[in-house]
Formats: structure tokens, C-alpha cells, sequence
């Protein structure tokens, strides 16, 4: 029985001893993580704002502005100081014709001359004066009616002609007194024209302006022609290769060919770029023509 007790005690000593033991070891622990060191991101400084370039500013192309022509008369004005010079000149056919300001029914006539200036302006020179201004000249021609029409070549009297019932066809008999090829009525433009073209036309100006390289440039000239013959008595037309008149073109602006651009002496009245048939040139023209 004192064995067992002491067996008990024993065991029970042990336990406690081991428990205190147990108890007493500090518990093994994993040694704390060494935090990594903070690197300090480098300071960069902030990239100034950009603003976006602005676009570069395209200048549009310069045009010079038609300037009104100067004030010139379809034909030039004759008094007795200026009419020896006027019809001696030489190398160009001259016609001279003398009428009166108070001759109503000559005026329709002074109109076919104005008309003729126009229309054969590299081909003869036309000068009109009023038997007032003209009173020696009237004298030594022997002029006896009004209207009278002189034609001079070289300075030399070729034709003659007085009175309205001789001249109902002073067109046709000037052309053929001075065998003048009749007008195609299409004016072939250049530059040196172009003032007076502007200055002396009594109705509207078609400028067709056109290029010899282009492959519509015969269809083009002759769509014009034909508008020209049909149209004649309401419109000048006005053949332009860009070639020759440069000039005529930088002052109108062209960019493109062809170019049609209508015109009544000191504005412009309509334009239109790119090739179009004859009916629809036609339309543009009657829709762009002064009412």
C-alpha cells in the first residue's frame, strides 16, 4: 500500500516537474520579418502643360481686285486738231465718221459704230466726230449729209458713204471695203486688251478662260464661239488661254480651268469652274445675266 502511494506520489511529482518545465521554457518563436527598406520614389518634376500647337494659318491666295476701268469711249472722239493724225496712221485700217448730236436718227447708228469698236478692236481703229467740233474737216471733205462714213488706209480715202440709207449696212460694207475678216465674235483675249475690253463694252463680258494642254480646250473654244454667234447681241464673249494672258488671270482670280466668268465692266456678275455642255452653259449664262 506504501509502495503504491509512493508510486502515486511519485508519478504525480513527475508530472508536476514536467509540467513546470513545460511551462517554464520560453516558446520558440521565428524571428519578426526585417521590413524592407522604403526607397523613396525619385521626386520628378511635373512636365509643364502643353497647349496644342495651333494650326498653321494658311493664307488664302492673294486675288487682286478688278479695279473699274478707266472712263474710254468705244471709239475715239475726232476734232478738226486731232483728225489729219487719227487717219494717217499707218499699218491699221481707219474708220471716221462724222455725225451730230442732234441727229436722233443717227444714233442708232453711232451705236453700230460703238459696237464695231468692240468687236474688230485689233483689226481697225473707229473714230466718230460731231460736224461742230469739225467744222474746217466737214468743209474741206465736201461733207453734205449726216451720217458720213470715211474709210482710210495708209492715210488714202478707200470708201465713202453719206447718209442713213447708204449705211444701213455699215457693218458689212466696212468689213468688205477693208477686207477685214468678219469677227468670229468670240474675242481671243490678251492682256494688253483687257482694260479696254472693260472699259468700252456697252453689254456684258463672258471671259471663257482655257488652256491649249487641256483635252477640252477645242470643245471649249467652240461651245463659246457658238454662244458668241447666238448670243452676240446680249453678251461679248471673250476667249482666254491662261498661258498667254496671265496677267488677265492673276487679276481674275483663276485657279482652275475652264473658267467662265461674267462680267458687266466694274463687277462681277457670276462664275463657274469646271466643264459643263452646251445647254447647261447656256442656263448659267441666262441665270447669272442682269434682269
Amino acid at each position: 500500500m506504501k509502495r503504491l502511494v509512493i508510486s502515486v506520489l511519485a508519478l504525480g511529482l513527475l508530472s508536476a516537474c514536467q509540467t513546470t518545465t513545460v511551462s517554464a521554457t520560453k516558446p520558440q518563436t521565428q524571428p519578426a520579418p526585417v521590413p524592407a527598406p522604403v526607397v523613396a520614389a525619385p521626386q520628378v518634376a511635373a512636365a509643364p502643360a502643353v497647349e496644342p500647337a495651333p494650326a498653321p494659318k494658311v493664307q488664302a491666295p492673294k486675288v487682286q481686285a478688278m479695279e473699274p476701268a478707266p472712263e474710254l469711249s468705244p471709239v475715239t472722239k475726232l476734232t478738226d486738231a486731232n483728225f489729219k493724225a487719227f487717219v494717217s496712221r499707218p499699218g491699221v485700217p481707219v474708220v471716221a465718221t462724222l455725225t451730230a448730236s442732234w441727229c436722233g436718227p443717227c444714233k442708232p447708228f453711232v451705236q453700230q459704230m460703238n459696237d464695231m469698236g468692240i468687236v474688230y478692236w485689233r483689226d481697225l481703229e473707229i473714230g466718230i466726230g460731231d460736224v461742230k467740233d469739225m467744222v474746217q474737216t466737214a468743209k474741206d471733205l465736201k461733207v453734205v449729209a449726216i451720217p458720213t462714213l470715211l474709210l482710210y488706209r495708209d492715210g488714202q480715202v478707200i470708201g465713202r458713204r453719206q447718209g442713213l440709207e447708204k449705211l444701213r449696212d455699215v457693218h458689212a460694207y466696212t468689213v468688205g471695203a477693208l477686207k477685214i475678216p468678219r469677227a468670229n465674235e468670240a474675242i481671243q483675249l490678251e492682256d494688253a486688251a483687257l482694260d479696254r475690253i472693260l472699259s468700252r463694252a456697252d453689254r456684258p463680258i463672258l471671259f471663257g478662260f482655257t488652256a491649249e494642254w487641256t483635252p477640252f480646250h477645242i470643245e471649249f473654244q467652240a461651245l463659246l464661239k457658238s454662244l458668241a454667234r447666238d448670243r452676240g447681241d446680249d453678251v461679248v464673249v471673250a476667249i482666254a488661254d491662261i498661258d498667254k494672258t496671265k496677267t488677265t488671270a492673276e487679276r481674275f482670280g483663276v485657279k482652275a480651268v475652264p473658267t467662265l466668268v461674267l462680267h458687266d465692266g466694274s463687277k462681277e456678275l457670276g462664275r463657274h469652274s469646271g466643264a459643263m455642255r452646251r445647254d447647261a452653259i447656256r442656263d448659267w449664262l441666262q441665270s447669272n445675266m442682269p434682269r
